[in-house]
């Protein structure tokens, strides 16, 4: 994910190894759901918009099938 810290938005990298049926979701630093989105198969990089977000830290769930990987960020 970059750039980091994010300030409009992001540029989200999806590792190959994550196949099928995939998912992005946001979480505040407090675990809140903020944005949930489903990403085609052949996707491998999105543009997410967080512009609209307050200033803080959050946490960018990527998952596809048992496979997770959890990033944290900063917005400014």
């Amino acid at each position: 994910m970059y750039p980091k810290p994010v300030d409009q938005v992001a540029e989200v990298r999806i590792p190959s190894c994550f196949n099928g049926a995939r998912m992005l979701k946001i979480y505040s630093v407090t675990g809140s759901l903020i944005e949930a989105k489903s990403v085609s198969p052949n996707v491998s990089t999105m543009q997410i918009d967080v512009s609209g977000y307050r200033n803080g830290v959050y946490l960018l769930e990527m998952s596809a099938g048992a496979r997770k990987e959890v990033v944290k960020f900063l917005k400014n």
